[in-house]
């Protein structure tokens, strides 16, 4: 059953396990079911930042701060959202708005 609930507990799932690309997948997939949901959006950013690290996947700071500050706009409070937010800023070495 694909429903963004599913998709989002397997592409966790995969993120834990290392799968990463398989993680952003079904987290993307799950997003465009439920475009507003602060922890998806959180969890996708976290999956970018994670892909990030590999070789040559810099471009994915990028990805992940955009799905960060979507999950801070929708819910502002979310420490997850705010320190994706942050750890994506420091890398893109945006030290200052990390801050």
């Amino acid at each position: 059953n694909p429903s963004a609930e599913n998709l989002h507990a397997w592409g966790v799932a995969q993120l834990l396990v290392g799968d990463l690309d398989a993680a952003i997948e079904d987290l993307e997939e799950a997003v465009q079911q439920r475009a507003g949901d602060a922890r998806l959006l959180s969890d996708l950013a976290a999956a970018y930042l994670a892909r990030a690290a590999l070789p040559d996947r810099s471009d994915d700071f990028t990805r992940a701060l955009s799905f960060a500050e979507r999950a801070a706009r929708a819910d502002p409070g979310s420490a997850e959202a705010l320190f994706n937010r942050a750890l994506a800023l420091e890398k893109l070495s945006l030290l200052e708005q990390a801050r």
